[in-house]
């Protein structure tokens, strides 16, 4: 979904299912060694952690209240520019 046709098609679907603003479930999971860069660019969210099992690789997970499909996506948008994250 890095790409900017990837974006619009997304942020219709969500204006297509959900009524704003929303609660939305983020979940993410990025390489052990990255999770404090996650950490940091996300500071004022509290995202629940799971680590797992081999201990390479860290998801998180919130329900956050959003105002707008643009806010999904920009909070989408910042987390793509961690290398290796992976979006749920």
């Amino acid at each position: 979904m890095k790409d900017q046709s990837n974006f619009e098609e997304f942020k219709q679907q969500l204006v297509d299912h959900y009524t704003f603003p929303t609660l939305y479930l983020f979940k993410f999971i990025v390489p052990a060694q990255k999770s404090d860069d996650f950490k940091n660019l996300f500071n004022k969210i509290q995202f629940d952690t799971k680590r797992s099992k081999t201990g390479k690789y860290i998801s998180f997970s919130k329900k956050h209240r959003v105002k707008s499909s643009d806010e999904i996506i920009e909070i989408y948008r910042k987390a793509y520019t961690i290398d290796g994250i992976i979006s749920l």
